[in-house]
């Protein structure tokens, strides 16, 4: 049988093009995507094509080395581009949801995602691109601190340690950064708008961070500060754009070549986790 685009190519190549053709070309393209036998090649790709998928995000498929059905946002704008995302990643443990593998949920003081392990160290969530190749990828996390967090960490400037606390995104082999969420020492040290004792952040983070803390005061060891919710782009200081800048709590990176892997989040803190920690509670990711 022949697939709703490659019937769209042939139709929109002939010179002439019957009325009976062009109803038969509109109503094949608004069911791309729909089942599985019409698969698009991407989110994006059925947002072009299928005029019906404007405004109704849902489930649909795509086919890259098999078809797969997945969550299409058909109505987000990130970057500039709205319409067409693929969600990747989808995590809220305030509505009772599981923390992905190499995470680890924790109930006191409330329902949380940690790095699974007691030690200073990364621990690293992926997230599947179903194969399907990306140049644009855009998300969000909500989070907390806990303790003596040290936003980024002046001794260790390698993108493959902890070179902060709090949340790296990367892509590929060898890692490239997407993006950093670090969580302060208080809202006047450690990130680098500070007004007192800023941090810097290394050179293959550029301007691509949150910084942000969860208190006002030094915060005693496993102190957990739940008032103030990191990265929402609330509760900063007037002259502190590490955690207000424009669109937080967005963030959007653009890649060229095209990206091909899954992409990777790791919980990072430089101390033990009785001492210092980030905790998870939300965490979006779309790629197109």
């Amino acid at each position: 049988m022949t697939s709703c685009l490659l019937l769209y190519t042939i139709l929109v190549l002939q010179i002439v093009v019957s009325h009976g053709d062009l109803e038969t070309l509109f109503s094949c393209a608004n069911r791309l995507g729909t089942d599985s036998s019409n698969p698009g090649k991407s989110c994006r790709d059925i947002y072009e094509y299928n005029m019906a998928s404007h405004g109704q995000s849902g489930y649909y498929w795509i086919k890259t080395d098999q078809v797969y059905k997945v969550y299409c946002d058909m109505e987000l704008s990130c970057g500039g581009i709205k319409g067409g995302w693929m969600m990747i990643a989808k995590v809220d443990t305030s509505q009772g949801d599981d923390c992905p593998d190499g995470w680890k949920k924790i109930t006191n003081p409330q329902l949380l995602c940690r790095g699974s392990g007691d030690a200073a160290g990364c621990y690293s969530a992926y997230f599947s691109n179903y194969k399907a190749g990306y140049n644009s990828i855009c998300g969000k996390l909500k989070g907390y601190q806990q303790g003596s967090t040290d936003g980024f960490y002046k001794h260790s400037s390698s993108i493959n340690g902890p070179y902060l606390e709090g949340v790296s995104i990367s892509v590929g082999r060898p890692r490239k950064h997407v993006w950093s969420y670090a969580t302060g020492y208080t809202k006047r040290s450690a990130c680098p708008c500070a007004n007192e004792s800023p941090g810097t952040a290394p050179f293959f983070v550029k301007e691509h961070y949150y910084c942000e803390s969860g208190t006002t005061s030094n915060p005693a060891y496993s102190q957990f500060l739940g008032s103030d919710p990191l990265w929402d782009g609330n509760g900063c200081p007037d002259d502190d754009d590490c955690c207000s800048r424009l669109g937080a709590p967005w963030f959007y990176r653009h890649f060229t070549p095209t990206e091909k892997g899954a992409v990777e989040v790791r919980i990072c803190r430089d101390q033990e986790f009785s001492n210092e920690a980030t905790l998870i509670e939300q965490i979006e990711l779309y790629i197109q």
